[in-house]
């Protein structure tokens, strides 16, 4: 099963599902869509004035004016400003029609795709003509080259290929979108967060909530031997939400339970069953 397209969500609360819901989440936010429409010959930056299809488009984009000129450390191409780029970064036209073809057909894994996308934007083209040459839509293109950067670091994280196979193997063929949700933690967190992810079968909208929760738990004062862990988070919340709701509740204790499976170190452990022993929180 690809990462992120079905699995369990997290339970603290509502109705309980699988294995449970998260009620203090966000609504689900729904993923970006591929965007159909027609392709347009890419050709690369050049000093000159663009010429054929993509000048047409960056007439449309920007109004034309006089190519190649550097205005404030940027190249004007067809009117549009692009950040410069020395030239060897630039891509040939043909580099950049076959890899505009590639990523129109969605040819090749993700990965590959991702890195496509990251070259034709080293190369100076924007998003706009991006989108308009590849039928990709913008959100999906961060969500391609966000979840790259995200399988790229944890990569070097891991302590050796069996650590790598492990955590990164079930992304081979999919499930970027789960890894972007890891983007805005930092390389040992990510490892972390999608060793509970995978242990757990989250969901992207569950490892979206663990993550908020996570990091709101990060900036607060935690309990005496409680753990930076993602799991240790958890079970801090699930006492919180089950306190909320009456620990003796059925709902109450269920959010316990599922936060004493979260929980990493013993200090965390004991809390939770203290708990669902009856003692105060």
């Amino acid at each position: 099963m690809v990462p992120g397209s079905r699995g369990a969500q997290l339970g603290l609360g509502g109705s309980m599902k699988a294995r449970g819901d998260l009620p203090f989440a966000a609504s689900p936010r729904a993923a970006p869509a591929r965007r159909r429409g027609a392709a347009v010959c890419m050709c690369a930056p050049r000093n000159t004035r663009p010429r054929g299809s993509l000048g047409r488009e960056l007439d449309r984009l920007g109004g034309r004016s006089a190519g190649g000129a550097l205005q404030g450390g940027h190249r004007l191409i067809g009117g549009v400003p692009t950040t410069y780029v020395s030239p060897m970064t630039q891509m040939s036209e043909e580099e950049a029609q076959a890899t505009v073809a590639r990523l129109r057909m969605s040819a090749g894994r993700w990965r590959e795709q991702a890195e496509g996308i990251k070259e034709l934007q080293a190369a100076g083209y924007k998003p706009e003509q991006l989108e308009s040459a590849s039928g990709l839509s913008t959100g999906v293109m961060t969500e391609l080259t966000s979840g790259l950067n995200v399988y790229t670091s944890i990569e070097g994280e891991c302590d050796g290929q069996e650590e790598v196979e492990k955590l990164l193997g079930p992304f081979m063929l999919g499930g970027y979108e789960l890894l972007a949700e890891l983007r805005t933690l930092s390389a040992p967190a990510r490892k972390d967060m999608l060793a509970v992810c995978l242990d757990k079968g989250l969901d992207r909208e569950a490892t979206r909530q663990l993550c908020s929760v996570h990091q709101k738990y990060l900036r607060k004062s935690r309990p005496e031997g409680f753990s930076a862990s993602p799991g240790d988070a958890m079970a801090y919340e699930s006492l919180r939400a089950a306190k909320d709701l009456g620990k003796n509740s059925d709902k109450g204790r269920a959010i316990l339970e599922r936060g004493l499976s979260y929980a990493v170190s013993d200090a965390a452990k004991a809390m939770v069953e203290a708990a669902m022993n009856g003692s105060d929180m």
